[in-house]
């Protein structure tokens, strides 16, 4: 318990001991140094916490003139304003809570704290989001702001019409003509309506200008470049570049702009595309897309391969190397190949094209063995493949 607090209590209960008529009145005698002072209780009692109470006003006169006449008013408006704070601490629960009138007396009573537009905002907090508008009579940014928010959540439920939904955000937008979310949520509102160039022209200004990250930019880009790939066929290959600039990893979109550029006649860079991505990944679909554009000039796009020794190919140049061997007639290298890949990666495919020689050979047994491993190797890859998602 703070000293204050004993001290306040102990002055109490001296005044009550002291103040009673039986020994207010009897006397006081106080002898030092010679001097003699001679009184009743009651009127010595009195004395000194009237002494006490100038002491303590001669003090607080002497803070005022050292602190000026602002600390004097903070000091008496301290109490009050926390009254205050406290009510209207209760006021906003009953707005965010929809509780009693939601606060709206409360608030209405707290105009020297709360700014009149604070009001209007708590008032748009509890309206759904299919039911938010724009008033009439004009409004003001920070409330705009907040309805268009609340009704382009994307998890906003229920969810407002498209079109109430594109009116709020627009005014969002010319009121907060530099906001990033207001943009964002723009963008996402042209996309639902169908207007993908316009919508990926805001995408772009937003990761242009860092509001968006790399990840954040291929997550809302690459869709919308492969539906504009769709909507554009005559601009097919540069809406592919796009995206696949932004997911170099997607064997997909690779082998798509890969055909686009050769739907152009542009071959070289379709196969240089395509054979840099095996180069860095695992991709089968890729190199059987250029195993189909090869098969022509077997042996001497097998010979390209050469310098790519077995030990450092990954498991898509070994079975591209191992296929062009055997599409070029040098059966016992596509034989180490493949034998090389199976021993290595465990791969399906490497049983597949095995079996599918020994077929070729007549070896009939033997493919049906070698089938047999690819379909069990194939399945040990996808329980793998669940047991890591």
């Amino acid at each position: 318990m703070p000293i204050m607090l004993w001290l306040m209590l102990g002055l109490a209960a001296t005044m009550m001991l002291t103040l009673f008529p039986e020994v207010a009145s009897q006397t006081l005698r106080i002898e030092a140094f010679g001097w003699v002072f001679e009184t009743r209780q009651g009127a010595f009692v009195i004395a000194l916490l009237a002494l006490l109470l100038v002491a303590h006003v001669l003090t607080w006169l002497l803070r005022i003139i050292m602190h000026g006449p602002g600390h004097a008013w903070r000091s008496l408006s301290l109490s009050s304003r926390r009254r205050e704070e406290k009510r209207l601490q209760q006021a906003l629960a009953d707005c965010i809570n929809m509780q009693h009138d939601c606060g709206r007396k409360a608030l209405q009573r707290k105009w020297r704290m709360l700014p009149r537009w604070l009001a209007a905002l708590l008032a748009t907090l509890p309206i759904p989001p299919h039911e938010q508008r724009l008033k009439q009579d004009g409004d003001f940014p920070l409330r705009i702001a907040l309805a268009a928010r609340i009704a382009s959540e994307p998890d906003a439920d229920p969810k407002p019409d498209l079109a109430l939904k594109k009116v709020l955000v627009q005014a969002w937008s010319k009121a907060y003509p530099k906001s990033p979310l207001a943009r964002l949520r723009m963008a996402e509102t042209l996309q639902e309506e169908g207007s993908w160039r316009e919508a990926v022209d805001i995408w772009e200004l937003l990761r242009r200008e860092k509001h968006l990250s790399q990840q954040a930019a291929a997550l809302r880009l690459v869709p919308a470049y492969c539906r504009l790939a769709d909507l554009e066929p005559e601009k097919r290959a540069m809406w592919l570049q796009k995206a696949y600039e932004l997911a170099p990893h997607d064997e997909q979109l690779a082998i798509a702009l890969g055909r686009a550029w050769l739907e152009q006649g542009e071959d070289a860079q379709a196969t240089r595309l395509w054979m840099r991505f095996i180069e860095k990944h695992a991709g089968m679909h890729v190199a059987a897309a250029l195993l189909d554009k090869w098969r022509a000039e077997a042996l001497a796009h097998y010979r390209r391969l050469e310098r790519v020794r077995s030990k450092e190919a990954n498991a898509a140049m070994l079975w591209l190397k191992a296929e062009l061997a055997q599409a070029a007639g040098l059966d016992g290298l596509a034989d180490e190949h493949i034998r090389t890949l199976i021993e290595r990666h465990a791969c399906k495919e490497g049983w597949q094209s095995l079996a599918r020689w020994q077929m070729q050979k007549g070896d009939f047994r033997q493919a049906c063995e070698s089938f047999s491993k690819a379909i069990e190797t194939a399945s040990k890859t996808g329980h793998h493949e669940q047991q890591q998602l």
